[in-house]
């Protein structure tokens, strides 16, 4: 761990947005979220689905169909929920994809990390995270990449300061967030 006497204020990094970086780093903080995902949440959205099937259920047997019909409706149900999870984290990665698609030329991001949080500016848009927000950081292959549920925010390796490698910006995360590789509340799939 960085002693707080050698621990930067601030940690700038200036850089071109390099959109197949981005892809990778989003498509990496979307496993490793589903990976983190607590088990509390896969329970709930599986009784959900189980509720909404015996509903199913009970509806077909009341039409008559016989409560054999309450199995499948009920993995139906579970089915579509999968389905559901899926085609929105697929299409949150075509939609990022098309969008850079459109750019004539990638935007220029400034992310500003200390104490207080996270501060990003790409072209006109700026956003700020507290410490909180943050689940983890994964080692990606162009950089750090903290995750936010399934968001990611990529700290890419040639952006650092003169001097500064991604284990020392590492060291410097954890402290400021006080650990890494916790469930946020934004975290969970349902």
């Amino acid at each position: 761990m960085v002693a707080d006497a050698a621990m930067p204020h601030d940690i700038t990094l200036d850089f071109v947005v390099e959109p197949a970086a981005v892809m990778r780093a989003s498509a990496l903080a979307g496993r490793e979220t589903l990976r983190r995902v607590p088990s509390r949440s896969v329970l709930s959205g599986l009784l959900i689905a189980l509720g909404v099937g015996a509903v199913l259920g009970l509806g077909m047997s009341m039409l008559r169909l016989g409560l054999e019909a309450l199995v499948p409706a009920a993995l139906a149900a579970i089915g579509a929920a999968a389905a559901t999870i899926f085609a929105i984290r697929r299409n949150s990665v075509r939609i990022l994809d098309v969008g850079f698609r459109s750019l004539e030329d990638p935007p220029r991001c400034r992310i500003t990390l200390g104490p207080a949080g996270i501060r990003s500016r790409i072209g006109g848009h700026s956003s700020t995270f507290d410490w909180s927000a943050v689940g983890g950081a994964v080692d990606g292959p162009d950089g750090l990449v903290l995750t936010a549920g399934f968001y990611a925010i990529l700290l890419p390796d040639a952006a650092l300061p003169p001097g500064m490698d991604r284990q020392t910006l590492r060291q410097a995360i954890q402290h400021w967030a006080g650990g890494l590789d916790r469930e946020t509340e934004d975290a969970g799939v349902f």
